[in-house]
């Protein structure tokens, strides 16, 4: 499974969603999550994947 989440700038939003690949990784260890992200909230989501990638 692969999963990208999109956050271009909404700093709340980024924060509330932080604790959604946690998940996503423990019921789904062998996903591929990514981040696109902006870079107001870059720094809140870089290494928050695991084994995944980041895109800013």
């Amino acid at each position: 499974m692969r999963v990208l989440f999109v956050k271009i700038g909404a700093i709340g939003d980024a924060l509330m969603a932080r604790g959604l690949p946690l998940a996503l990784r423990r019921d789904h260890p062998g996903a591929r999550l990514t981040w696109a992200a902006g870079r107001t909230i870059a720094p809140l989501v870089r290494g928050r994947v695991g084994r995944g990638s980041y895109s800013g």
